[in-house]
């Protein structure tokens, strides 16, 4: 399965290696598609003396990067895994069996998030969607607590392990699908900002709100950006030019309160950094203002 998608999202992307490079496996982590649990995979400590077993999962989100002939793509996988020093259960099999339930249905979130991957989901909404999924099992988690006493009604037991069995049957195995990023991108932006005058512009003009808008595009690290801002400010000075009539009056003076403000901005800039949150890129170009009344 392979999805074309625009360059804004491969920082998206390559932000998740640089967040999830430890969510590799280790001797300390075990994904879920490993193997059922074992008492001995529990190695943490009890707290306390006859305190509650307790399972330490995790749903998370890696991206692997793979470069073939030059060419860039990503496999993007959801993963369930368990720590176990973090990790606590009793020498019975129905604390397994109840911790290997939780790790169950932590699985199903999983495949689910697995599946809103593979229609095409990266970035921020990804990143929202685990987090909806790791909110929906800490709820589910509450209420198989709940209804099976911790673990100690039997019966509940095995109608939670049933049903979450059989969930993950109907849902299968779901594939890890390949994104391409595509070398060209492009854009849209509105926003409000602020006109501040300095030097002698402030005797004449006063400061105030501007909206801007802007278009930008994009060849790989190339970034082209282009904007036009509008604002009223108000007058300081109505007699811009200083311009008086043989009696001293003014001669040229503005018949109005507020003049107009109108800045168009064409610049061409180079990234040399991009990430989901956070970019680097220079730019270089021009900018012209004008105030008109």
């Amino acid at each position: 399965m392979k999805h074309k998608l625009l360059i804004p999202l491969l920082a998206a992307i390559t932000i998740f290696c640089v967040q999830t490079a430890t969510a590799s496996t280790s001797d300390d982590e075990m994904q879920w598609s490993e193997r059922a649990l074992m008492w001995n995979d529990f190695q943490g400590e009890s707290v306390l003396s006859g305190s509650p077993s307790y399972l330490k999962s995790e749903l998370n989100l890696v991206a692997y990067q793979n470069t073939k002939d030059g060419n860039v793509s990503f496999n993007m996988t959801a993963v369930a895994k368990m720590y176990r020093t973090k990790s606590f259960a009793g020498d019975t099999a129905q604390q397994t069996r109840y911790h290997q339930l939780q790790f169950d249905v932590l699985e199903v979130m999983r495949r689910r998030l697995q599946n809103d991957l593979n229609s095409g989901m990266t970035g921020i909404d990804a990143d929202n969607q685990l987090k909806y999924y790791r909110n929906l099992y800490s709820e589910q988690l509450i209420a198989i607590d709940t209804e099976t006493e911790n673990g100690k009604n039997d019966p509940k037991l095995q109608e939670w392990e049933y049903f979450t069995r059989k969930n993950l049957e109907e849902m299968g195995l779901p594939p890890t699908p390949t994104v391409v990023p595509s070398d060209f991108s492009y854009g849209l932006f509105i926003g409000i900002g602020g006109l501040f005058p300095t030097s002698t512009i402030k005797d004449y003009f006063n400061g105030c709100f501007t909206f801007t808008a802007g278009l930008t595009g994009g060849y790989k690290n190339l970034k082209l950006k282009a904007l036009i801002e509008y604002g009223q400010p108000k007058f300081n000075e109505p007699n811009v030019f200083g311009l008086y009539d043989n009696a001293g009056r003014d001669a040229q003076a503005s018949v109005n309160t507020y003049a107009s403000y109108l800045g168009v901005s064409v610049n061409l800039g180079y990234s040399v950094l991009n990430t989901k949150r956070f970019a680097i890129t220079p730019h270089v170009g021009m900018y012209w203002s004008n105030y008109g009344w």
